[in-house]
């Protein structure tokens, strides 16, 4: 079994666009505030500090709602992480 970690650093008012991956992320909030939004449901805010769960193909978007970049390492449970773009990704792919 492998995996893979990625650093992700998001601008103050960017967003990833909504997306999926084959397998499970878990993401370890390092610095900023940010809100994340699982099968198009209400944003869930989170922080420096927190951890953040996302099961297996579901659907979800992540949104930096702070005034200064969001710095986050996600692991992903496979390598590659096998991610599905269901919105445009834009600069972020």
């Amino acid at each position: 079994m492998s995996c893979s970690v990625h650093e992700n650093v998001v601008v103050a008012g960017a967003t990833i666009p909504l997306h999926q991956h084959a397998v499970e992320e878990v993401i370890v909030c390092l610095a900023g505030t940010a809100e994340c939004s699982f099968n198009g449901g209400t944003p869930e805010k989170f922080q420096a500090g927190s951890v953040v769960i996302i099961p297996a193909n579901t659907p979800h978007t992540i949104r930096n709602i702070g005034s200064t970049s969001l710095l986050q390492l996600s692991f992903l449970a496979g390598d590659p992480p096998q991610t599905q773009w269901l919105e445009e990704p834009g600069s972020v792919a």
